[in-house]
């Protein structure tokens, strides 16, 4: 759905953010802030259960299972868990991503969410804009004073909204306390009948457009074409570092992993210092590009991996042709698996952060070998 991806953007943003700031780290099965903890500066926690009653100064950033915040965050929270709970208050943007979230307090800042069930129910009070994304979304009451634009296969509204609403799906409910102060417009690919809505608005617009399934599909098959092009005349000019690059990736997924992870969190803020030190803007602009260069290979190499991988179940793996054959089934498999409702999103970044790791690793071992052997060479 399209505001997915401006969620995710986000949220990786603000954690890149927050490593470059001073933070507080906390992890473990069960996290919990109780009442009377003040904390002064960000949080960055992680664990299978978090909760929050207490008071945080500044950021709030967390990766859990379940999150609960009953307390107070000063700025923004950013978050992504199975089970997302709002009852108390964020004084600034919160951005969500989980199975379900649940909106049940006050946020001054911007909302933005993605999930499979999203709730904005009778006790909340958002003061900026909202953007959502679920497969249900459930506005039962409470008050958006900005705008409110949502994509779901599911909606049912009830609340207030002091601007515009836009509602991009194919099965909306609206009930007797719904009210959009600048209108509401719905936006469909399939014919949409007034009398199936429930009580409709007064200036209430439909508008029906045929999805664009061709030029979505011309466009995807080209760019996997022209992906398995490159990656296969790069096999065939390093097929030697092709195969070693791919069975260095499957010896250490979850370190390599762990270690894309802080390379796309931390080369962003050194590109920016690069820039902003002017003297190294050249040097900012090569990095830059031999970035953009590695997360380009990444990709390829996670192909390459699960390919050859799956083919060597039913082929010789000594086989010649198998690296090539193998980038073409990965990059099916790639297609398939970033395009599964709801989870293609978070399959994408671990991809990325596993493809990124390996060839990370992958370099740095290589140039510690070439170190170790100039050692040698020199004893």
């Amino acid at each position: 759905m399209k505001f997915t991806t401006i969620t995710i953007l986000i949220l990786l943003l603000g954690t890149v953010l927050a490593v470059g700031q001073g933070s507080s780290y906390r992890s473990g099965t069960t996290i919990r802030i109780d009442e009377s903890d003040s904390l002064s500066t960000n949080l960055m926690a992680a664990g299978r259960f978090i909760e929050h009653f207490g008071y945080i100064n500044d950021d709030f950033y967390s990766a859990s299972e379940h999150l609960m915040i009953n307390g107070e965050v000063k700025d923004d929270a950013i978050a992504a868990a199975r089970a997302i709970s709002i009852t108390g208050t964020i004084g600034d943007m919160f951005v969500g991503v989980g199975e379900t979230v649940i909106i049940d307090g006050i946020i001054r800042g911007d909302l933005f969410a993605a999930g499979a069930t999203i709730e904005i129910t009778e006790n909340a009070h958002i003061h900026g804009n909202v953007a959502v994304a679920a497969e249900s979304i459930i506005f039962s009451g409470g008050q958006i004073d900005g705008w409110l634009r949502a994509a779901g296969e599911q909606m049912k509204l009830n609340g207030k909204v002091n601007r515009f609403v836009e509602l991009y799906g194919n099965s909306f409910t609206f009930e007797s306390n719904y009210n959009a102060s600048y209108g509401t417009t719905i936006t469909s690919t399939e014919e949409i009948h007034r009398e199936n809505l429930g009580i409709v608005p007064e200036d209430l617009i439909i508008s029906v457009q045929e999805p664009e399934v061709i030029p979505v599909i011309l466009f995807k098959l080209w760019f996997y074409v022209s992906l398995l092009i490159t990656g296969s005349i790069l096999i065939l000019l390093f097929r030697q570092t092709s195969v070693d690059m791919q069975r260095f990736a499957t010896e250490r997924i979850g370190r390599n992993t762990g270690v894309g992870f802080l390379v796309f969190l931390l080369a962003p803020p050194a590109l920016l210092i690069l820039l902003l030190l002017i003297f190294t803007v050249p040097l900012a602009i090569l990095a830059g590009l031999a970035y953009g260069a590695i997360l380009f290979l990444s990709y390829l190499l996670v192909a390459l991996v699960l390919g050859v991988t799956l083919l060597e179940y039913f082929i010789d793996p000594t086989a010649r042709s198998i690296p090539y054959w193998g980038l073409a089934v990965g990059l099916i498999l790639i297609a398939i698996l970033t395009n599964i409702p709801f989870i293609g999103w978070l399959l994408s970044i671990l991809m990325l952060f596993y493809g990124l790791g390996s060839f990370t690793n992958y370099l740095w071992n290589l140039r510690q070998s070439g170190r170790n052997i100039e050692l040698g060479e020199k004893k």
